[in-house]
């Protein structure tokens, strides 16, 4: 169904913007903060970070700047803390995804699991 495809691409849109913009979004670690050292983070900065610095160990700056984030007890628990509620959202945005696409192919006869 050409109509239900259209209207699963532009949900799909919508999702997209809403995860980028929630991406985009000033994190809780503030510049006015112990570990904000007048810094003002971006979700999407603590995500890369952990990303690709903790869990991957994918880039060896971004490694460096995790250790540097979590060597101090409070820095450790706030960061976590706000990669844990970011990867919520992410996960939640996905989940949505994977609906919408469950709905697009069962109704347009697109395919089968």
């Amino acid at each position: 169904n050409p109509a239900l495809e259209q209207v699963g691409k532009e949900r799909f849109a919508y999702i997209r913007n809403v995860l980028n913009r929630f991406l985009d979004q000033d994190s809780i670690i503030g510049p006015e903060s112990e570990i904000g050292k007048g810094r003002l983070f971006k979700n999407r900065e603590i995500m890369d970070i952990f990303l690709y610095g903790a869990l991957s160990h994918a880039n060896a700056t971004k490694k460096r700047i995790f250790d540097e984030w979590v060597s101090a007890p409070p820095g450790r628990a706030i960061f976590t803390n706000e990669f844990v509620i970011i990867a919520g959202k992410i996960m939640e945005l996905i989940w949505e995804i994977v609906e919408l696409n469950y709905v697009v192919m069962n109704r347009s006869n697109v395919g089968k699991w």
